[in-house]
């Protein structure tokens, strides 16, 4: 716009103007992150005549900011580690029984048993747990032991170990961070020398002197100055790269009047001085202008390289978490490889390692889930190896003599290749002794010498299936039939002393299903450490499918199982084929009940006067659980119904065909909790019913009480009532001691319930 000089009065301010000046003004008006620039050029025209050009441009200040990087992390380290004192628990209980069933003749029998528990570290390095048991009563059915077991702590080490392992990487990470660190502090420099060359580029004192040193130069350029012209091609070189687009577009607006004013031929020439300190100005201009984006290029540079860094490290950072976390040491070896040598790794491959009482857990043809009173070790680490031997207690359970079991030891030693929990091929040999199931001329039980060896390997079909396949032959029994040859162990055309075992398992995971599958063949002859020697050939199969419906709300568990016995040593031969189904399914839904149903079989073989008899029975089972709110009270109701489906004439049952229903509600009240059940019995010869309240009170933090009582009725016959109570104590730092007693009633063959009482007194002491 064109206006006389006595218009930018309107303006405000005191300007003092000099000859051909350019003034930059910025409106108060408005937010401050806009402004409007107003370009206000004065010049001298002919006749002592002023011309006066002022335009304006609106302008967004939008100042350069540093990327918001977090602060470097400085990451804590772990300080896990192994016990050095020793610390676990104590405890030793006592129970009296008048009689511990009805079909256990006798009373006042008494039981001690005491268990110890220590865990500390030897040598400040190795983890190792102590166990000591000892068990005393006067039951001659039960066999008194005083047990010891010490055994090397794996799990313990090998979280210590990957602690340490975990350390030495976030250490090493640290470090990095601190390079990281400094990395930061320079860019953060490099920023800050930005900042300042920025606001010197788009002060209003520079552009303001920028743009009048422009028009002094366009004005003298129009006079055909050389100097000018090549200042002016400088400064549209510097136009599109400053730091303000209004000020770029102030710069490229002609310098001559607009149409309707003087011709430009007749303005006067600016002076020499002027154009000289504008030709400075727009060199030093254009020299900070190019320092400022070669300044801000290395900016970007050093926080590219700073971003690249900090999720390299995040990136590290979770990987160590994600190995951690799955326990994989070896994968955070490769993270950051360890020059040093030894590092005591090679001790995570010991899977077992004990002295005293311990479980042998091989294969089904060998030694599976049986008890030895020795040293068992097991070694694997891509090669396996095992070893255990000791003391034994197989035994028959001889309810009528009573009679002691007699000494049986077991050595098993086991080597392959391979994980056991992945595709592996073991050998196995065992030898030992074993009692049998019939007693010498004296009566007492005799015991059989066996040896044996077993190959077994497990097979992966793909990464859900897999199939395990064993193969097994043992030595004769001492006991063989009338008219039969002893034949040798390694006798590979005799199938009497030969077992296979073929297992398989599979998991479907669009559905949800594992299936297992499973085939066991055993000659007559053969011997283990799995079974007790029934003389009879067996064969057993069974099938097993588990599905999962609903995201697991509704699971379903069926089941076929058949044995097939056969034995010569019985007159007219045993022949026994037996199919068992079984089916299990529950339903749990949010805020509701949550039910469950069985089906399930039952089979026992009972030896009578060397005469092989089965017992076979289903029991149906159902079950309703519901944990609500009534108001501001907890409940918990139950409802419970079995049915056993066996026969008067099956022997070791006394009761036959029975039903039970079972109720129990709970409500908790603050400190007590009130408790009734009912019981609910019938047979076809008897009906019993039982009910009664109960309360338990929490007296204080460290002492609660309880007890209650029952009322009993057979066959519509009210009998003595029944009746219970307990007492805790927590005694601070001695321990915690509880007291229970209870006088209940059984059903017994002579028709009344027979009293049992029973008491109890267990000392509990952890450290």
């Amino acid at each position: 716009m064109l206006c006389c000089l006595h218009c930018v009065g309107a303006l405000g301010g005191d300007f003092r103007w000099a000859r051909d000046t350019t003034i930059l003004v910025r409106d108060t008006v408005g937010p401050p992150d806009s402004a409007t620039v107003f370009v206000l050029s004065y010049s001298r025209g002919s006749c002592k005549t002023s011309i006066c050009t002022m335009d304006s441009y609106p302008t967004h200040y939008s100042p350069i900011e540093p990327e918001k990087n977090p602060p470097v992390t400085v990451i804590a380290m772990k300080t896990k580690t192994l016990h050095r004192y020793p610390h676990g628990d104590f405890t030793y209980d006592y129970s009296l029984h008048s009689s511990p069933d009805t079909s256990y003749p006798g009373s006042s029998f008494v039981q001690h048993q005491v268990t110890a528990n220590v865990s500390t570290t030897l040598l400040d390095k190795y983890p190792v747990l102590f166990h000591a048991g000892v068990f005393q009563t006067n039951i001659p059915y039960i066999n008194n032991y005083i047990d010891a077991n010490v055994q090397f702590d794996r799990r313990t080490y090998g979280s210590s170990l990957l602690n340490q392992e975990e350390n030495r990487i976030l250490g090493r990470i640290r470090g990095d961070e601190q390079k990281d660190s400094l990395l930061y502090a320079s860019s953060v420099s490099r920023y800050n020398s930005n900042q300042s060359l920025y606001g010197w580029l788009n002060s209003d004192k520079q552009v303001q002197q920028l743009i009048s040193s422009a028009n002094v130069l366009k004005q003298d350029s129009l006079q055909g100055d050389s100097a000018a012209n090549g200042a002016l091609a400088q400064l549209r070189g510097m136009t599109p790269n400053m730091p303000s687009a209004s000020v770029a577009q102030a710069l490229s607006a002609p310098a001559v009047p607009k149409p309707g004013l003087q011709d430009t031929s007749k303005l006067n020439s600016p002076d020499t001085s002027a154009v000289q300190n504008a030709i400075a100005f727009i060199q030093e201009y254009d020299g900070k202008l190019s320092a400022w984006q070669k300044s801000l290029k290395s900016q970007d540079s050093l926080q590219h390289q700073f971003d690249s860094s900090r999720n390299a490290l995040q990136a590290r950072k979770d990987s160590v978490d994600k190995l951690s976390n799955a326990g994989d040491l070896n994968g955070l070896k490769k993270m950051y490889p360890d020059s040093s040598k030894g590092g005591g790794s090679w001790l995570l491959g010991i899977r077992q390692a004990s002295i005293g009482r311990s479980s042998v857990n091989y294969t089904e043809l060998s030694a599976k889930n049986i008890s030895v009173l020795g040293v068992n070790v097991e070694y694997c680490r891509h090669y396996y190896a095992a070893f255990a031997a000791g003391k034994i207690d197989f035994r028959y359970l001889d309810f009528l003599t009573g009679t002691s079991s007699p000494n049986q030891y077991v050595i098993l030693g086991r080597f392959g290749v391979g994980e056991p929990e992945h595709k592996h091929l073991y050998f196995t040999v065992y030898t030992g002794t074993k009692q049998t199931s019939y007693v010498n001329t004296s009566g007492a039980p005799d015991v059989n010498h066996l040896t044996g060896i077993t190959l077994e390997g497990r097979f992966p079909i793909d990464r859900n299936t897999y199939v395990t396949a064993e193969v097994a032959k043992s030595s004769y029994p001492q006991y063989i039939a009338t008219g039969a040859a002893s034949g040798k162990m390694l006798s590979f055309g005799d199938r009497a002393n030969e077992a296979y075992s073929l297992q398989f398992f599979s998991y479907i995971p669009w559905s949800d299903t594992h299936i297992y599958g499973m085939y066991n063949r055993m000659g007559v002859y053969f011997q283990c450490f799995n079974l007790f020697n029934n003389n009879a050939n067996t064969s057993t199969w069974q099938a097993r499918v588990d599905q999962y419906f609903w995201r697991k709300r509704v699971v379903v568990n069926a089941s076929v199982k058949r044995d097939d016995y056969s034995t010569p040593f019985v007159v007219n031969n045993y022949d026994s084929k037996s199919v068992f189904y079984s089916l299990q399914a529950s339903l749990r839904l949010p805020k509701l009940p949550v039910f469950t149903a069985g089906f399930l079989p039952c089979s026992q073989l009972t030896s009578v006067n060397g005469q092989l008899v089965e017992n076979r029975f289903y029991t149906l089972m159902g079950s309703a659980t519901y944990a609500y709110k009534l108001r501001s009270l907890l409940m918990t109701s139950s409802l419970v119904y079995t049915r056993y489906f066996n026969s008067s004439n099956q022997a070791g049952f006394l009761f036959y065909d029975a039903q039970s229903w079972f109720f129990n509600q709970t409500i908790l009240l603050h400190n007590l909790t009130l408790s009734g059940s009912a019981t609910l019995t019938k047979s076809p010869g008897y009906t019993l019913l039982s009910a009664g309240p109960g309360v338990q009170w929490r007296i204080s933090p460290v002492i609660s009480a309880g007890g209650g009582i029952k009322y009993n009725s057979l066959n519509g016959t009210p009998e003595p009532l029944g009746y219970n109570g307990n007492v805790s104590w927590q005694m601070k730092r001695l321990g915690r001691l509880a007291l229970s007693y209870e006088r209940g009633y059984l059903p017994s063959p002579s028709g009344r319930l027979f009293q049992n009482d029973w008491g109890r007194a267990t000392y509990t002491k952890t450290f």
